[in-house]
């Protein structure tokens, strides 16, 4: 990657996002201005969805955005805004993606029954993909003692893999009071500024 890129350049930042397949960008290194720009988080996602993460709040609640980076990566429904993840046609592609990431869903969502058959689907075809990998053979030719051994393994997996989400899901919840936080504290900020200045203007006619 050549150093010389002007981060806070538009022209320059689209065409390194837009540019060899593979090459390391990130929006880590783009100017918090571009990061708040929807063409250029636009081309980040659709390279890598997981920078959806250092978008701005804005536009990780702009369904544009949101929907391009859950096809290429479903389990950012996450960091979407809690309105797109409850947003049916979002989410559907977001399992269509990862099946996982129904669990990002609102909770009405994920007793969609829809939504959780077209887990089920993908679940079976990337465990089939995942069997076929690992004993190098197609599920046909598979013996029974190979799944049953493969059907343990993956069972520990699950296990870890839920436990995952859930951590996923506090840390989620904590950032979301964060959030909450920051706001109530700026409105009473605002608030304090408004009657000082309502006091001092009391003080003046006196």
């Amino acid at each position: 990657m050549e150093d010389s890129i002007d981060w806070d350049d538009k022209e320059q930042v689209l065409e390194r996002f837009n540019k060899i397949e593979g090459e390391e960008v990130t929006l880590v290194h783009v100017s918090p201005k571009l990061r708040e720009d929807k063409e250029v988080v636009i081309a980040a996602v659709k390279k890598d969805g997981t920078e959806l993460v250092y978008a701005s709040a804005k536009l990780r609640a702009d369904r544009e955005v949101v929907m391009e980076a859950v096809k290429n990566n479903g389990a950012v429904l996450q960091y979407a805004s809690p309105k797109l993840q409850a947003d049916r046609e979002v989410v559907m592609e977001a399992v269509k993606n990862n099946g996982w990431a129904l669990n990002f869903a609102s909770s009405e969502l994920q007793r969609d029954e829809e939504l959780v058959a077209e887990v089920k689907k993908q679940r079976k075809l990337e465990e089939q993909r995942r069997i076929e990998e690992m004993v190098g053979k197609s599920l046909e030719d598979i013996s029974l003692e190979e799944l049953l051994n493969i059907e343990a393994q993956t069972d520990t997996e699950i296990k870890e893999i839920d436990a995952e989400i859930e951590r996923q899901k506090v840390l989620q919840r904590v950032k979301n009071k964060i959030e909450l936080a920051r706001q109530k504290r700026a409105e009473l900020e605002a608030l304090r500024r408004e009657i000082s200045g309502e006091k001092e203007h009391d003080d003046s006619r006196e």
